[in-house]
């Protein structure tokens, strides 16, 4: 039996890196063949590799896209996700500066990011939404965890939990020194 599929949305979201101007970019369209509408997000420097994206509706029904990035000219990682929700793609940054219609904001980690041989070490992001696709709170955990053995006999196990709310949670590779290395995660704290 086939599932009714008249209700899903299949609106397409990519992020991506232009190379000619070092930007974080985002196009939308709302259907395989739909028009695409693209802007850049973040235009502050060197910005835009190793990202990664997550889609998560408002309680509006509108998408919001979230995006965790590299930044080379900071050797930090970012975050970005659309503040201005009625519209699909609104510009971030018109000639390197922000418009305020993307929240753009860099970890401050104090370790190095380790991007591998090859840059292939993403900057993950993920939000929490229900089976429609729309956000909600995050769960928070108490963490447990287990590690026995060495090298690449090692077992080892660690759960993240995070804040209890809606902001995206990003993880992503660290160098703690020559010869180890760990996932750091990061969420925005609520707002008092």
């Amino acid at each position: 039996m086939f599932e009714d599929c008249t209700n899903i949305d299949y609106s397409i979201h990519i992020a991506a890196y232009d190379p000619i101007n070092l930007d974080l970019v985002y196009a939308y369209a709302p259907s395989y063949d739909g028009t695409f509408t693209t802007c850049v997000v973040d235009g502050s420097g060197v910005v835009g590799s190793n990202l990664t994206l997550d889609v998560a509706k408002s309680s509006s029904g509108n998408w919001i896209p979230y995006i965790g990035y590299y930044a080379t000219s900071c050797i930090k990682p970012k975050y970005a996700y659309k503040t201005d929700i009625a519209t699909n793609a609104p510009e971030g940054s018109i000639d390197d500066t922000a418009t305020g219609l993307w929240e753009t904001t860099i970890i401050p980690t104090a370790k190095t990011i380790f991007l591998g041989t090859q840059g292939n070490s993403k900057i993950n992001v993920g939000v929490w939404k229900n089976t429609s696709g729309v956000i909600k709170n995050s769960p928070t955990v108490s963490g447990s965890n287990e590690h026995s053995g060495s090298s690449y006999e090692a077992t080892c196990y660690d759960q993240v939990g995070s804040n209890g709310t809606t902001n995206a949670i990003l993880g992503y590779a660290i160098k703690n020194t020559s010869s180890s290395g760990y996932i750091e995660t990061a969420q925005i704290m609520p707002t008092e």
